[in-house]
């Protein structure tokens, strides 16, 4: 390696030494805490298994792959995101009209494109885009309460739309709070909230027509679970979630130890269930111990909207505390049948590399604003 080389290798590792130092160590401690729970789950649900092949692995690859991510997009300067707001928005519409073309169809949605033998569910990473389309809009200096809602609003039901065709529910709802979250904190009057919340009850009401059966049985089983247990799996799998939940009460049944994890009653218990999983072995001390990690990192990403040095970077951030927000209320209610099962990961624990990978990559972008507005009050 010639002088140059070196000269320009230790100037770029001292930049990645330099952003290290720059993050915030309690968000990022929250999310260590959060990334081990679900290994942990992951763990016992394997039966112990850690080798080649096993879920843990699979996991701590994709932890591996989103750590490196996150690590990126917190070097980069997030205005570069601003200014590549209408690709991303196009990408976005591309990467769904391709799911709906050549994805693959897993629980009767069409959500995954396969690239080998891994599999990428796009509308992780397009809830990210969503975010910075909508925060790049909202935050013009020529803001209009009447002109914003309705064009970001038709931002949003554009991607909307191609997602309810695969049909994916949980994410389109996911999109319509992102959107409506957005708006509030851009500061819109409560009179446009109140509006806003009429309006989404009666289209809410009559896209009941439009829903696939086994996305009402959901929602009818949400309300009774109990009423007609032949009418799908729905209702079994709100009663075992619910069951497993209840049967860890203060310290858990142990690790390995829980009957209805271990013993395949609960459905999907590394995915859409992992909360009931960790209730049942960990208890509420343990369910006490998550929301603790998740209260550092919501009290973090407020502290680093709030002193954000610009509306976009202060958007981007609320978008993100938001979209975690949502995903871990819903998750969390549907395991202890307050919420219709919707398919919605737990954020950074659920088993899957879509949602890890671009968690982290939002994760990331926050941390590229709070690196910067800190680089900019040193200076």
């Amino acid at each position: 390696m010639n002088n140059a080389n070196r000269l320009n290798f230790n100037n770029s590792f001292a930049s990645v030494i330099n952003s290290v130092r720059q993050l915030d160590f309690f968000m990022a401690a929250g999310i260590a805490m959060l990334v081990v729970f679900g290994l942990l789950a992951l763990y016992s649900l394997d039966g112990g298994m850690v080798g080649l092949g096993s879920k843990v692995f699979k996991q701590a690859g994709w932890i591996a792959i989103s750590f490196f991510a996150f690590i990126v997009f917190s070097m980069m300067d997030y205005n570069q995101l601003r200014k590549s707001a209408s690709f991303l928005f196009l990408f976005a519409l591309g990467f769904l009209a391709a799911v709906l073309i050549i994805g693959q169809t897993t629980h009767g949605t069409t959500g995954w494109l396969r690239f080998g033998p891994l599999g990428f569910q796009p509308v992780e990473l397009v809830k990210i885009i969503l975010i910075i389309v909508l925060a790049k809009f909202l935050s013009r200096t020529d803001f209009s309460a009447v002109r914003s809602i309705i064009m970001s609003f038709v931002f949003t039901a554009i991607l909307f739309g191609l997602v309810m065709l695969q049909p994916d529910l949980g994410s389109g709802i996911l999109f319509m709070f992102v959107w409506f979250g957005l708006i509030i904190f851009r500061g819109i009057s409560w009179r446009w909230v109140a509006i806003l919340l009429i309006l989404a009850s009666i289209f809410g009401a009559a896209g009941w027509t439009v829903l696939e059966p086994y996305q009402k049985n959901r929602i009818l089983a949400f309300l009774d679970p109990f009423q007609d247990l032949s009418r799908s799996d729905s209702s079994y799998q709100a009663i075992q979630s619910i069951v497993a939940v209840g049967s860890g009460q203060i310290f858990g049944r142990g690790l390995g130890s829980g009957s209805q994890s271990q013993l395949h009653f609960l459905p999907e218990a590394s995915t859409d269930f992992v909360f009931a999983a960790i209730a049942e072995e960990f208890g509420f001390l343990g369910i006490a111990l998550f929301f603790a990690a998740l209260s550092v990192i919501f009290y973090r990403l407020y502290i680093a909207a709030k002193t954000s040095r610009d509306d976009f970077g202060y958007l981007v951030i609320s978008g993100f505390f938001v979209l975690i927000a949502c995903e871990t209320i819903i998750n969390s209610a549907m395991n202890v049948g307050l919420f219709p099962i919707m398919g919605i990961p737990l954020p950074l624990v659920s088993y899957g590399g879509s949602s890890l990978l671009s968690t982290f990559i939002g994760l990331g972008i926050v941390q590229s604003i709070y690196r910067q507005r800190k680089a900019l009050k040193l200076a």
